[in-house]
């Protein structure tokens, strides 16, 4: 997750990491949420240090929030998504015939 929000452009970066969404049944393990937020907190936590040594203790950067969002229906919510799309954009599904 953290390499896929280093990629995006620099000013939505606090935004991605304040609102990591989890989906898919595989998320539904006990405290699934909380282990990743810990790790992604660990890694951004080591970077921001990073950053702060190589600029040379001068400025100090601003901690980024990081904030997992995990919900009861996660399990389904792939599955939810498809559903709204073929629903409210039924033309734009894609076709199973050749």
């Amino acid at each position: 997750m953290d390499k896929c929000i280093q990629s995006s452009p620099i000013d939505t970066r606090r935004a991605l990491y304040n609102n990591i969404v989890l989906s898919g049944g595989s998320t539904m393990f006990k405290d699934f949420h909380r282990r990743v937020q810990r790790d992604i907190k660990e890694i951004v936590d080591a970077c921001v240090a990073a950053s702060d040594a190589q600029l040379g203790g001068d400025t100090k950067s601003q901690a980024i929030e990081v904030n997992v969002v995990s919900h009861p229906i996660q399990r389904f919510a792939v599955w939810l998504g498809g559903v709204y799309h073929y629903r409210f954009w039924p033309n734009e599904a894609p076709s199973l015939e050749k």
